[in-house]
């Protein structure tokens, strides 16, 4: 068994890795893949080792990317993965992943759009990342939108989306690097603190050639 593009991990509730996948072919697929050593060997590669959490199929030219558990928090959304996924010519967009059910798998209407990209300012590409207080950073990772920037998405009426600027946040802008300004390259990933929100705690980090 292998996983064609792994381009997420995450821990979850349960002890497991969880990884996201864009598939090339009918499998393994578009969708997230749980991991866990059930038989204490070190390693998640014994039979039922291996199994889809959440299938992405239902979503059209799905091509899942970073992904990351949120535990919640008053008042934030419940307790998720979050998943950003890039949809081919579609907008990309935040998904909320949750097994809502506890049947142990996602189905189809328990993938729910979180954010779109580009509603209410806030970008949403490779990345979704939470903080312990149930908040979704997000950033612009291409250098020819300037200035790139970083955002926090925060479910302030447990809607379980995001529906108003004052849910979308921005935290950090490529301005900010003076005098620097304008010199990143792609930013490739963030990565926020335990408490993103109370601590304003942000690492960002971008490929090419910069300073």
């Amino acid at each position: 068994f292998s996983l064609m593009t792994p381009n997420g991990i995450s821990g979850g509730p349960d002890n497991a890795i969880y990884v996201s996948n864009a598939g090339t072919a009918t499998f393994p697929q578009d969708a997230i893949f749980r991991t866990a050593d059930l038989d204490n060997d070190g390693a998640a590669s014994s039979p039922g080792e291996i199994t889809v959490f959440a299938d992405f199929a239902s979503v059209a030219n799905s091509s899942p990317f970073g992904i990351s558990y949120a535990t919640g928090g008053a008042p934030t959304v419940p307790p998720a993965f979050f998943v950003a996924d890039l949809r081919g010519s579609s907008a990309d967009v935040i998904f909320r992943v949750r097994d809502i059910d506890n049947n142990g798998t996602v189905d189809p209407a328990e993938i729910v759009e979180f954010y779109v990209d580009g509603t209410f300012m806030a970008p949403a590409s490779f990345t979704a990342v939470a903080d312990s207080a149930g908040s979704i950073y997000v950033h612009e990772s291409t250098s020819s939108v300037a200035p790139q920037t970083v955002y926090r998405l925060t479910d302030l009426d447990d809607s379980g989306t995001i529906n108003s600027s004052s849910e979308a946040v921005e935290v950090w802008n490529e301005g900010d690097l003076t005098p620097l300004a304008g010199a990143m390259s792609n930013s490739f990933d963030i990565s926020v603190g335990a408490d993103a929100s109370a601590h304003a705690r942000l690492a960002i980090s971008s490929n090419g050639g910069d300073p």
